[in-house]
Parts: C-alpha cells; sequence; structure tokens
C-alpha cells in the first residue's frame, strides 16, 4: 500500500512538472507584464540580470517568478503585484514606488512564496493582504524565506514590511524565516503588523504565525513585530535592535496564553506581553552587530547571540555569520541604558543612578558634577551597584560633601573621551526654615495613554525640588522589565531634573504574588530603616520602608500593599511597631506619610480598605497628640482629599487615564471632602516658616482644579458636598436622580440644590432653587426637570449649611435638559362588542404595572461574574459543568465561610427589581446555602443574609427570594433597618456550619426582577375611527373618545357597518403613542354583549380583559362571559 501511494504521488508530482512551462522574460520596459498576462496556470518565468520596469503586475492563474542560477535580475515597479492565486518569487531585487505585492481574495484560497529576495523602497506595504471582508482565509499559506527587506527611506519611514490587519480572516499559515528587515538610518513602521481585527477578542490563525530566525533592525513606531490580538504565535531566535529608543516603543508585542516568544535578543526595544503570552529566555542586550548603521548585521565575536538558538546556530539570520574580532565599544558613544536620575538628598548628599549594558560596560564608571552646568569640576570613581540579570549594571553613585538646598549638575562616563554629553542636575535637602515645592503622582501603569510622557514640559516647568511619589510605575507584575518603557523613558527629562522618592506600588511588588525581590528594587536605591535580614526578598536593603527628614517635615516611607512580596503592616508586625515608633520620635512640623494603597477612600478599590485603615488608626492616635500629619496615597485612579480626625488623606494624582469610577457608596463617603475621577498630579507647596502648606491639584495637561491651605494652626475644617450622580455631563428629558455624599464634621449640616445655566458661579444668588434644607442623612433626590424651559445646558450647584455659614460644592454637576419626545407605550387589548345596538369599545392603559426580569447570568459564557471567596479553612472550588455553574465546598474549620460571589462591576440600585430567582440543586444534606447580599448605602456598607434554604434537594428546584426581606448578622452591625438594595456590590452562595463538612451544590439562571409602572407621565388615551384603514395618528380619523378611562361607547357608529380603530395614548406633553397592533380593532363578527352590560349591579369596573375575552366579575366572586358561569385563574 505504501508503494503504491508513493508511486501515485511521483506521478502526480511528474504531470504538474509537465504541464508547467519555463519560460525566459528578457529584461526592458513592459517584458514581464506581457509573459505574465500570456502564462497559463503553473508556468515558470525566469528572469535574467538586468532592469524589468513595470506598472503593476497582475497574474491571474499560478505562476512562478525566479532568477535564473547565477543572475541578480531587478523589478522596478510604479504601481504593485496584485496577487489572486498560487504565487512564488524567488531570487530576485523587487523595488516599488507604491505597495510591493498586494494579495486579493481569488476563486480558491491560493499559497504565497517569496525567497531569496531583497525587497526595498517602497513607501507604504511591502507585502500586504488587502481585503478585510472575507469570512474565512483567502490565503492559505504566506512564506517568507531568505529574504532582506530594506524598508528605511528619507521619503518614507513609515513603510510596514507585513501587514494583515483582519489576520485570521486572510491567512491560513504565516510562515517568516532567516530574513532580514532593515530599517536603515531613517527607520520604519511596524515591520510585521498582524491584527485580527478585534480589540476585545485574541484569535489565532487556523494553521501557525511563527518568526523564527529573523533580524529586525530600527522602528520609529512603537511597536515592531506586533501580533496584535493573534492567539498561537510564535517567535523564536530572533535578533530585534532599535538604533535609539522610542517612547513606548516594544520589540515583539504578542497577546493571548498559547503565544510565546523564546531565545530571541532584543536593544532598545523590549518585549510586550499581554492576555496571558509568555516568554522564555529573552536577553535585552546589544547584540554587537558589526556595523548596523550601514547594513552588516554579522555578529561580533563576543556577541551573545552566537551559538545561543535552539538548534545550536546564531540567533538572528543565519547568513550573517560571525566575524572574527570582538566587539570594541572605545570610540562608542557612552550611551546609559537607563539615563542618569537622582534619589535619596539629603543636606550634604544625593544619590545618581544610571544603568549600562552588562557585557558593553565594565563596572567601574565617573560622575562628573559641580553647582555651575559649564564646570563640573568635581569627580567620583564608582564600581558601586548591580547586575540585573540579562538587561545590564545599576551604578548607584553617592555624591558626598554637597551643600543644603543647591542645584548640583551631573553626567556619567568611562573616562574624558567616552562620557555621556547630556547633563542632568538635582537638588540636596533643604535645612528647616526653608520654602519649597514637592510633585507628587502615582498609577503612572506604563506611560498610559501617554500622560506621563506628554505632562514632561509642564512639570518641568514647576521647579519642584522633590517628587514624592506611590508607586505602579509599570502596568503589569513585580518582575516586570518593562521600566524603561513604562517609567524611565517617557519620564526621562523629569527624573533628570528632580530626585525622586516613593513607596512601591502593589503592581510592583503583588500582581501576580511573586515571592520574590520586585524589580522595583533593581532601579529604587533610597533610604532604609534598621534590622532588616541580609538577603532579605521581601524588604531588600531594609528599603520597603524608611524615614527621612527634609526640610519642615518628617517624611514616612510606607509600603502596606498586603501582598506576600510585602512586608506585615497589621499592628503587632515588625512595620507597624516600626511606624510607630517613628511617628513617636518626629519633631519636625509637618510629617507627609507616603504609601501606595489608601488608608481611606472612597475610590474603587475602598471596599478593600479595612487592613490599611487599621494603619490609619496609628496616624490618628498621633494626630491626637497634636502631630500634624497628611498621607498621600494612590492605588485608586482619581483625586480625592480626605480628613478623620486630625489627619488629611490625599490622593494627589493618578498618571494614568482615570478609569476606576468612585464607589456609589462606601463607609469612607463622610471623610471625603472633594474627589474628581481624573488624571491628574499635584505640588505641594511648603512654607518657610512651616505655617502652611499649599495643594495644588492639576488635570494631566496642567490645568488647576483644586486647591487646599493646610494650616499649622487654626486649621477650620469645612463641611463639604460632592455630587456622585451625575459624575459627568448627562442628557435628562424627565427627571434625574441627583446623589451625593456630605463631609459633615459637626453633624449639623443641611443640604441645598441650586440650578443655573451659569458656568463656575462662586454663589447661588440669583438660581433657582432645586430642594433646599435635606438634612445631612439625605443622599438623593429626584429632580423633575421636564417644566423647565428653556431646555439646555444646566449647571447644579450644592450648598452645604452648618453652623449658620453656607458653602458652596466643590464642583456643579452638569446636565443637559432636552425636550422630552418619547410617548407613553400605545393602549394594549383593544377590542369591542355590541351593546344595546352600539359598539362598546374595551382597553388597557399603560398605567398598570409591568415586570421587570434582568438576567444576571445562565454560565452560557462560563463562569461569567462569578468569583471564589473561603476563608482561612473554607474552600469553594467553581467550575461550569452541563451548562450550570458546579460549587465544590469544602469546610475544615468551624464556621468558616466559602462562597460562590456574583459580583457587580459597581453598585447597583436594584429597589426596581428587588427579587432574586433562581434554580438549585442541592445534595441532599441539610446543610444551609448561606445567601448574602452586600448593600452600600449613604457612605456605610450593610450585610444581609438569609440561610433559610437548604441543600436538601438533589434535584433541580425553582428558589424566589426578595433580597429586601434578608436579615442583619448579629457580628456586623448594620446602619439601615432593612436592606434597601439600592448600592448592591455583590450576592454571595455559600455555607458556614459549625463543623466541618464537604460537598456540591449547583446553581443556575440567576434573574433579578420586580414590578414597576411602565409611563408615569401618562395624561390620556383617545379612540379614532376611520372607514377603510387603521388610524396613523390621533388627529387620523373621527375621534370617538378622550380621557383615562378604559371603556367607551361609539354612539355614532352603525352597528354592522365595518370600522377601523385605533387607540393612542399621550403624556402631558402631547408625545402620542405610534400605531400597534394591540391598539387597534375591526368591527367584524362582533359579539353581541347585550343584556350582560345592563345585568343590575354590574358596572364597568367588574368587566375586565384577558386573554382577548371580556369577562364578568361578580359580587360573590363567580365571574362569567356571555351569561355562562367559567372559572378565571
Amino acid at each position: 500500500m505504501n508503494r503504491r501511494f508513493i508511486s501515485f504521488c511521483c506521478a502526480v508530482l511528474c504531470a504538474i512538472t509537465l504541464s508547467a512551462t519555463t519560460i525566459d522574460v528578457a529584461p526592458g520596459s513592459g517584458t514581464l507584464k506581457s509573459a505574465v498576462n500570456a502564462a497559463t496556470a503553473g508556468d515558470i518565468l525566469i528572469l535574467t540580470d538586468g532592469t524589468y520596469t513595470e506598472s503593476s503586475v497582475k497574474p491571474a492563474v499560478a505562476l512562478t517568478i525566479k532568477a535564473a542560477e547565477g543572475t541578480h535580475p531587478i523589478i522596478s515597479l510604479t504601481s504593485r503585484f496584485e496577487i489572486k492565486a498560487d504565487f512564488t518569487l524567488q531570487g530576485v531585487q523587487l523595488e516599488s514606488t507604491g505597495e510591493a505585492i498586494r494579495m486579493i481574495p481569488g476563486s480558491s484560497p491560493y499559497n504565497v512564496t517569496v525567497k531569496d529576495c531583497q525587497l526595498k523602497g517602497c513607501p507604504s506595504y511591502f507585502i500586504r493582504a488587502y481585503n478585510t471582508d472575507q469570512t474565512s482565509p483567502y490565503i492559505n499559506n504566506l512564506t517568507i524565506d531568505n529574504c532582506v527587506f530594506l524598508m528605511g527611506s528619507e521619503a518614507a519611514n513609515t513603510a510596514r514590511g507585513i501587514a494583515a490587519t483582519k489576520t485570521q480572516n486572510q491567512l491560513g499559515n504565516l510562515i517568516v524565516r532567516n530574513s532580514t528587515f532593515d530599517g536603515g538610518a531613517n527607520g520604519t513602521g511596524r515591520i510585521i503588523y498582524l491584527h485580527s481585527g478585534d480589540e476585545n477578542a485574541v484569535i489565532p490563525l487556523q494553521g501557525v504565525c511563527e518568526v523564527d530566525h529573523c533580524t529586525f533592525y530600527n522602528t520609529t513606531d512603537t511597536r515592531g513585530v506586533y501580533l496584535a490580538n493573534i492567539g498561537g504565535s510564535h517567535v523564536t531566535n530572533c535578533i530585534f535592535m532599535n538604533a535609539n529608543e522610542v517612547a513606548g516603543g516594544v520589540s515583539f508585542a504578542l497577546y493571548g496564553s498559547e503565544s510565546h516568544i523564546e531565545n530571541c535578543l532584543t536593544w532598545l526595544a523590549p518585549v510586550k506581553l499581554s492576555t496571558g503570552a509568555t516568554q522564555t529566555n529573552c536577553v535585552n542586550r546589544n547584540p554587537y552587530f558589526v556595523d548596523p548603521a550601514n547594513g552588516n548585521f554579522q555578529l561580533a565575536a563576543n556577541s551573545s547571540a552566537v551559538a545561543a538558538a535552539t538548534d545550536g546556530s546564531n540567533l538572528g539570520d543565519p547568513r550573517w555569520g560571525v566575524s572574527t574580532e570582538p566587539y570594541n565599544n572605545d570610540n562608542d558613544p557612552y550611551e546609559p541604558y537607563k539615563k542618569p536620575y537622582s534619589m535619596a538628598p539629603t543636606t550634604n548628599s544625593v544619590k545618581v543612578i544610571w544603568q549600562m549594558s552588562e557585557e558593553a560596560e565594565p563596572t567601574e564608571a565617573l560622575v562628573y558634577y559641580g553647582t555651575d552646568s559649564t564646570n563640573l569640576n568635581m569627580q567620583i570613581a564608582t564600581s558601586d551597584g548591580w547586575v540585573v540579570a540579562d538587561e545590564g549594571y545599576v551604578h548607584v553613585v553617592t555624591l558626598p560633601n554637597l551643600q543644603p538646598n543647591t542645584r548640583y549638575y551631573f553626567t556619567v562616563g568611562k573616562n574624558a573621551n567616552r562620557r555621556y554629553p547630556k547633563i542632568s542636575w538635582t537638588k540636596t535637602a533643604p535645612e528647616q526654615g526653608t520654602a519649597y515645592r514637592i510633585f507628587s503622582i502615582s498609577d503612572i501603569h506604563g506611560n498610559a495613554r501617554n500622560n506621563w510622557s506628554n505632562m514632561q514640559d509642564f512639570i518641568c516647568n514647576l521647579n519642584c525640588d522633590i517628587a514624592l511619589m506611590n508607586g505602579d510605575f509599570v502596568s503589569s507584575k513585580g518582575d516586570d522589565r518593562n521600566w524603561n518603557n513604562y517609567y524611565f523613558t517617557p519620564g526621562a527629562q523629569f527624573l533628570s531634573q528632580v530626585p525622586c522618592m516613593s513607596s512601591p506600588g502593589n503592581h510592583e511588588t503583588g500582581d501576580p504574588f511573586t515571592y520574590r525581590w520586585s524589580s522595583f528594587y533593581d532601579y529604587f536605591h533610597q533610604f532604609s530603616h534598621e534590622g532588616a535580614p541580609e538577603g532579605d526578598t521581601i524588604d531588600p536593603r531594609g528599603e520597603s520602608y524608611f524615614h527621612f527628614v527634609y526640610g519642615n517635615a518628617d517624611v514616612i516611607i510606607l509600603n502596606i500593599n498586603g501582598d506576600p512580596s510585602s512586608p506585615e503592616f497589621l499592628p503587632g508586625s515588625k512595620q507597624y511597631k516600626w511606624a510607630d515608633s517613628i511617628l513617636n520620635v518626629c519633631d519636625r512640623p509637618w510629617i507627609l506619610i507616603c504609601h501606595h494603597v489608601g488608608v481611606h477612600t472612597t475610590g474603587y478599590h475602598g471596599q478593600w480598605a479595612d487592613e490599611p485603615r487599621q494603619m490609619g488608626t496609628l496616624f490618628e492616635k498621633y494626630a491626637a497628640k497634636g502631630k500634624h500629619i497628611i498621607s498621600l496615597s494612590g492605588d485608586d485612579h482619581s483625586f480625592e482629599h480626605l480628613y478623620k480626625d486630625g489627619v488629611h488623606y490625599v490622593r494627589p494624582g493618578c498618571g494614568r487615564d482615570a478609569n476606576y469610577a468612585q464607589q456609589k457608596q462606601l463607609k469612607d463617603f463622610k471623610y471625603s471632602m472633594f474627589y474628581k475621577q481624573v488624571s491628574c498630579f499635584s505640588t505641594l507647596d511648603m512654607a518657610a516658616d512651616a505655617s502652611h502648606i499649599y495643594l495644588t491639584a492639576y488635570d494631566s495637561v496642567g490645568n488647576p482644579f483644586y486647591n487646599y491651605d493646610f494650616l499649622l494652626n487654626g486649621e477650620v475644617i469645612n463641611p463639604a458636598v460632592n455630587f456622585t450622580v451625575p459624575a459627568q455631563e448627562v442628557s435628562v428629558e424627565d427627571s434625574i436622580m441627583l446623589r451625593w455624599f456630605t463631609f459633615d464634621p459637626v453633624g449639623d449640616a443641611t443640604v441645598s440644590f441650586y440650578y443655573s445655566q451659569t458656568d463656575n458661579a462662586t454663589s447661588v444668588e440669583g438660581m433657582t432653587p432645586i430642594v433646599t434644607g435635606l438634612d445631612n442623612k439625605a443622599e438623593k433626590y429626584m429632580w423633575h426637570t421636564r417644566n423647565i424651559n428653556p431646555k439646555g445646558k444646566y449647571y447644579i450647584y450644592a450648598v452645604i449649611t452648618s453652623g449658620g455659614k453656607s458653602y458652596m460644592g466643590n464642583r456643579p454637576a452638569v446636565v443637559n435638559l432636552l425636550e422630552d419626545v418619547t410617548p407613553p407605550p400605545a393602549p394594549s387589548d383593544l377590542t369591542g362588542r355590541i351593546n344595546s345596538g352600539q359598539y362598546r369599545l374595551y382597553w388597557v392603559n399603560p398605567t398598570h404595572l409591568i415586570h421587570l426580569d434582568n438576567l444576571l447570568t445562565d454560565f452560557s459564557n462560563g463562569q461569567d461574574k462569578m468569583t471564589n471567596e473561603g476563608e482561612d479553612g473554607a474552600t469553594m472550588a467553581l467550575s461550569v459543568s452541563e451548562g450550570a455553574l458546579k460549587c465544590d465546598y469544602n469546610i475544615s474549620k468551624a464556621w468558616a465561610t466559602a462562597s460562590a460571589d456574583y459580583v457587580f462591576d459597581e453598585t447597583v440600585d436594584m429597589s426596581q427589581t428587588p427579587i432574586l430567582t433562581f434554580r438549585l440543586k442541592g445534595n441532599g444534606t441539610s446543610t444551609a446555602l448561606r445567601i448574602v447580599c452586600k448593600n452600600m448605602s449613604a457612605g456605610h456598607e450593610d450585610w444581609w443574609y438569609t440561610e433559610k434554604i437548604t441543600l436538601a434537594k438533589n434535584t433541580w428546584e425553582d428558589i424566589t427570594l426578595d433580597l429586601r426581606t434578608l436579615q442583619a448578622f448579629d457580628w456586623y452591625s448594620n446602619t439601615d433597618e432593612k436592606n434597601r438594595v439600592d448600592g448592591v456590590v455583590r450576592i454571595s452562595f455559600g455555607v458556614s456550619t459549625g463543623s466541618s463538612v464537604n460537598g456540591t451544590f449547583y446553581l443556575d439562571d440567576l434573574h433579578m426582577s420586580g414590578d414597576i409602572y411602565p409611563a408615569p407621565d401618562y395624561a390620556q388615551t383617545v379612540i379614532v375611527r376611520k372607514d377603510n384603514a387603521f388610524p396613523t395618528s390621533p388627529a387620523d380619523g373621527v375621534e370617538i373618545y378622550r380621557g383615562t378611562a378604559e371603556t367607551c361607547n361609539d354612539a355614532s357608529a352603525v352597528v354592522g357597518q365595518v370600522y377601523y380603530y385605533g387607540a393612542f395614548a399621550a403624556d402631558d406633553l402631547n408625545n402620542w403613542s405610534a400605531p400597534e397592533t394591540g391598539a387597534q380593532w375591526i368591527s367584524e363578527n362582533v359579539i353581541d354583549n347585550t343584556g350582560i352590560d345592563n345585568i343590575e349591579g354590574i358596572s364597568d369596573a367588574q368587566k375586565f380583559l384577558q386573554n382577548g375575552q371580556l369577562y364578568i366579575r361578580h359580587a360573590a366572586g363567580t365571574y362569567s362571559v356571555l351569561g355562562q358561569p367559567v372559572d378565571v385563574k
């Protein structure tokens, strides 16, 4: 059988070979195009030395174009190759003034191979899959092998090498190997650019996406090889080098858990991994090309890329080989990988830090410095620092014997000949009695939205003396190495001018929980506390928390991130005891405490702040002793100023987009003086006599939006009121629920609201009141706007009054009032009967309750928003089985709780849908199912529960539960008397027992439902009649009735004649419902109810419609239809 199969394949190959015609094509103008147009499927066109000048070439059939052996033909295009069938291009130089190769759909999927070619000069796309409207790949295989792409040109440095922007519908397989992509001195655009076309989904190709043994050089784009949302991508044995660092630039960008990059070397362009992509043995190191600027990518003898591939060969395009000479950097510029920056200023010293390539530079270096930027007359030699594996040597130098509050200029180098040409500067700490300015920001998160880089000019012009920052500089995890892209390169201007101190963020320590030395400490060398053991990976060098003095302030840096890679901080811990002892001895007028996680916050992360609040209790203890404390934090992406028990809690700056909304209701609302969801930073100006610190908060483009003056003596804390709804401009037709929170230190405040078309008002004088004198327990008010004219933009101003004084709210809410053009629903169930020689009509107005049903989840999309929670001694494992959620619980400790929790993205008002329904399958035991609803209202958190439902049935049952009837826990003090369900954040399904137990239960079809009135603005109904068609509006026909009843007689109609009736409903603004089937009736085959309607004692109120039939309800509780008794359910 095998021999027959082989013989068959050989016969097929021979037939194919015999059918192909080899055609020699001479150089010249149009000769190739003519040959292509005349070719038949399978022909091979042989080119020779010389130039083939063509406009566009469009093969219609399968074709091979190749160079004759030993020749080097040039194809010069003014347009492009346009491919729609099998195509091979081999051994030629292809030049184009437009695109080079464009692939479009053909009669069937086809293969494209480009091999042993040089492509150059294309200002747009070299190879492009053009059509994006296909539903399946129209190219089976695209193979690039042994090619050189010369991409950089003065005319266009944005060209793209290989592009497919809905790749999974264009390419079945992509293989790029043994090739070089040279951006030249000018650089180029995205070298390989694939995109799934879906920003929210990672989609693999049907086959493979592989890039192997390629050399990439110098892109000016932020992405080099950009495999955007292409799952299953594999990059191996490649080199990517940029001539210069690009702000935010990366070499390889991979997405999805099935994508992987291995054994690659990158320089000045790190790897970016998203949505679970992984890497192995990828090194950020200079590859030591012999002369990359002139297109020579041969490896120096001492290059790390030599023999480093998975197959034992060299990394990159193997054709370049290895030089016999080692790389010598004596004549190279001295170019730090991380540009010089400074930290840890004291009155007589400051630390200078920078990083060089590990292989390129020895550890010995020099710092040149002085007080005159044109005369750096002092220098210090150093070898202090450490190696960051696969990256480079971090130099750390302390400049000694400096003067207080003095600017020092500095640069770094190897010797006088190799010296970094740019001058940086720093400043020593002031002594007491000196004015200074502090800059503060946190949560830069990888230069998100380019906020960090875009603010550089502005913040540098603020002339700050020191920066106190609060972490989350990176955007992924604690061992992340993209610090250059995320922080140092986009912030190089500011970092080269201001000494920066920071607490570590949770994205530096705890995402994921790495139990390791965070990369934060590789680049931050600050001060330390005593007693840190040598080699401690949680508290390296004792720098996880520390104290220093700066002018009029004691500064304390804490790490209260609460993850396993951070030191413990709760009462009794080493850090807590240390903070207690330091606060006790602080003797400067002010104490500034920096920590990433907020102690008090109404932002998103406040729901997990119970443990950090215990550190706040320590701050407040010392505030009660007369110490002036300001806490500076981050974590929540917004600005906020809170005050509690003598301590100001400020979240001064979010460097990324403000993507975390304020929680609608949290217990810290009562401490919040001002909140704004905005990307921002702040300055704090210390007075020379320490009498006050003046805070100014700026948005990300430098517009100030909040000020506060912290007073050393005589500070009066005024009340404040802030809107939570609307948080941003909204459009309103009928009404809007206003929500707010108050900061009421005395507890006697009242709140009033006014509206005006004036922005930035400083007084409500002359404004129209919405409501006045609400007490401080009020939290919401329904403002009816439908009768306010003229329509347009209005500003809602809040005023809080306490102690006889009134204070404007911090910012107005903005609403855009619109004309209400939405009609009520049409009447329904319009029908008629004959009654005493007249048509009598019946209908149902849109004034009756309707049922709302909101599906939370039916688990058709996996676990959806269900998460597992387990206390110490309890676990809950979740999985989806047969379309339902399987919940496996194990309770090993008495009264420990494990639960499956439905977690809402934000607080949800369920006052209209308070009924929880779900399907439950138990396990035949008496174990109670504990259902808990967490509700957040008016600045407090309430927990409500029931255990009336058990797991006794091991078959499916339907459960209905009114969340308003849940009871309070004995161990938790709720503020409200019952569950108001107006701020639900979590519904839990759990088990908690007094003995060890394990088992399984299933959940399915979680719904929230309730009944509401469909048209609160309903005003009237009109019944209209026509002779030949249904009325299209209340004016289209003879008006029979106008009012709010649900029945009428048509006294002018002739019984027996066919009429068309329509019912229309209107609101108080005369917005009329459209014609609908349920609001139409034809007087054909009409039932005669004469006699029934005249039964003594039967009123219209006792008649009702059900399923289109008229029923009579009798006083005895019986019913009849046409005089015959019936049962009605």
